[in-house]
């Protein structure tokens, strides 16, 4: 079966089980109704409130990563802002997704890396210190391998 079909009817929410001729068939039924063919489905991806909440909580974060002057209680509250924007993220996510998703913020590294700030930022004091511009890290894969 053409992905194109497949496509279309999972867009409308229609069943795409089966073998391949069976959902070409069913294809075919629904672009002969006389009444047209089925709506395609809005997307569920919860309210505006949890993309709303997910920004303030990453832009709260990434203020106390990127201080330019560490204090002693700086550890503590970067530790609060990561986990309350990884709350926020899990509820846009769960918006986005259905119950059997596993959440992108367990399955996705760079969610997971985000605790490890916290004690980078007691190490390494700063943390817009230890950014790798120009032509110096992986970053010179880009000289390399222009777009």
């Amino acid at each position: 079966m053409p992905p194109d079909n497949m496509h279309w009817l999972h867009l409308r929410g229609l069943d795409t089980s089966d073998n391949a001729i069976t959902v070409w068939q069913r294809f075919a039924e629904y672009m002969q109704q006389p009444t047209g063919c089925p709506e395609i489905l809005q997307p569920t991806s919860g309210p505006v409130s949890n993309v709303t909440h997910m920004i303030v909580t990453l832009r709260a974060m990434i203020a106390r990563l990127m201080k330019e002057e560490i204090l002693p209680e700086d550890r503590h509250q970067a530790q609060h802002h990561i986990k309350h924007f990884l709350n926020c993220f899990k509820t846009f996510d769960h918006g986005i997704h259905d119950k059997k998703h596993k959440p992108t913020c367990i399955s996705s590294y760079n969610f997971i890396c985000l605790i490890n700030l916290p004690r980078l930022l007691e190490e390494y004091r700063p943390l817009r210190n230890l950014w790798e511009g120009g032509g110096q890290g992986t970053t010179i894969i880009s000289l390399f391998k222009p777009v």
